[in-house]
């Protein structure tokens, strides 16, 4: 008896097999043109009445139904338990060099650890209503809209054509803009990329940025910044530092300020 219960198990799980081949080849993919009884046994009418059943609405709705059962019972739905952290990598990369623009994911930046964990968060509870995780996505994809990375990376097709050409305030360094601030595509990849030494115009943007919000919160008499091209070591000697440094002090008169460190 055992024997017989296994030779009609194994029998249905290779009839089913069967049949999932040609519905996902013949009816849903590719060779959805090609009429698959030149290849197997059955008769063209058996052939038309198996694809008019598969293609019914019946047929989908138990699928669907399927399927979310399946992922309901899901122990590990999260995308390491499909391919490890190989696959993971090569997701972020392929996901970045598609925002940038790139022709290869080798060329993109390498994930960072805050990304990796980003992704190691379980996509759905075990056996939690499907309704629920529409939402959390949702929700997500309203955070991802007012993540600032996520508003620069929208930018990068903008700047892969031009560099970006700003110029600050007489008040943020004490200094008139006699050149300007450039952000380029390669600097918008290094903020993104977190792992590298930023280009000292991203500092001066960041400097100028801030100036915005502290003159918005009405601190501007308390917070000063410093210019960092003036102050790096490099091109400019230490006489001229100091007397910028003096200068600016003396003149601003704020309680604090912000000086970037470059290279000592």
């Amino acid at each position: 008896m055992q024997i017989r219960k296994k030779v009609l198990s194994h029998i249905a799980i290779r009839w089913r097999d069967f049949k999932t081949r040609p519905t996902r080849l013949y009816v849903f993919g590719d060779r959805q043109h090609e009429n698959p009884s030149q290849h197997y046994t059955f008769t063209e009418d058996d052939w038309m009445q198996f694809r008019a059943s598969r293609e019914s609405e019946e047929w989908k709705g138990l699928t669907r139904v399927s399927a979310q059962e399946r992922q309901r019972l899901n122990d590990a739905p999260h995308l390491l338990s499909r391919g490890g952290y190989a696959k993971l990598e090569r997701k972020l990369r392929k996901s970045r060099a598609d925002a940038l623009g790139l022709e290869s994911s080798d060329l993109a930046p390498a994930p960072t650890s805050f990304d990796v964990n980003s992704y190691l968060q379980f996509t759905r509870p075990q056996k939690q209503p499907i309704h629920d995780t529409v939402i959390h996505e949702d929700d997500e994809m309203a955070e991802a809209e007012d993540d600032p990375l996520s508003k620069l990376m929208t930018k990068l097709p903008r700047l892969k054509k031009a560099s970006l050409e700003l110029y600050w305030d007489l008040r943020v360094f004490g200094l008139p803009p006699h050149v300007p601030v450039y952000i380029s595509f390669s600097d918008a990849l290094e903020v993104i990329g977190g792992d590298r030494m930023l280009n000292i115009s991203i500092i001066q943007l960041w400097c100028m940025y801030m100036d915005t919000i502290v003159v918005d919160q009405g601190w501007s008499s308390m917070y000063g910044f410093v210019e960092p091209q003036t102050i790096q070591p490099s091109g400019n000697t230490l006489q001229n530092r100091q007397h910028y440094l003096q200068t600016w002090m003396d003149e601003s008169k704020k309680d604090v300020y912000l000086v970037p460190y470059i290279d000592g």
